[in-house]
Parts: C-alpha cells; structure tokens; sequence
C-alpha cells in the first residue's frame, strides 16, 4: 500500500481505499493513458484506449480530468 494516498495494488490492479472521493474503485492502467476503471458503488466502468501507434496530445491529467467530470455527471443522476 502507498502511505502517501492509501492506493494498494497487486494482481496488476490498484484499488483505491472505501473512504475515496469515489467510493470502492479498482482500475489498472496500460501503455499510454490506457485505462480500466470499475466502480461497483456507482454501476460504472470506464474504458479508455489510444492509438499507442500514432501520436497523441491526450496525457495523464487529461485523462484523469475527463473521469471526474463522468464520475461527476454520473453520481448527479
């Protein structure tokens, strides 16, 4: 476990702790900003996937900026 945010991993996927913005959430992250993100509490799951062959302006931050806005818009519902 990370001391620093409480993010644990193993079986190549991070799990964020109960008490996180975002409630229970394990995801596992690939070449690039590729991405799966399940969130059992809010019924979401999030795939994100580039081009890793051609370039790409799309980084980290973007990709993390874009998930709060869905986890956002979906727990306003």
């Amino acid at each position: 476990m990370d001391e620093t945010n409480g993010i644990s991993y193993g079986y190549l996927w991070y799990v964020l702790p109960e008490n996180s913005d975002f409630g229970r959430v394990f995801f596992h992250t690939g070449v690039g900003v590729h991405m799966v993100m399940v969130i059992p509490d809010s019924m979401l799951v999030f795939v994100h996937r580039v081009d890793t062959e051609a370039p790409t302006s799309i980084t980290s931050r973007n990709l993390y900026e874009l998930l709060g806005l869905l986890v956002t818009a979906k727990l306003q519902k």
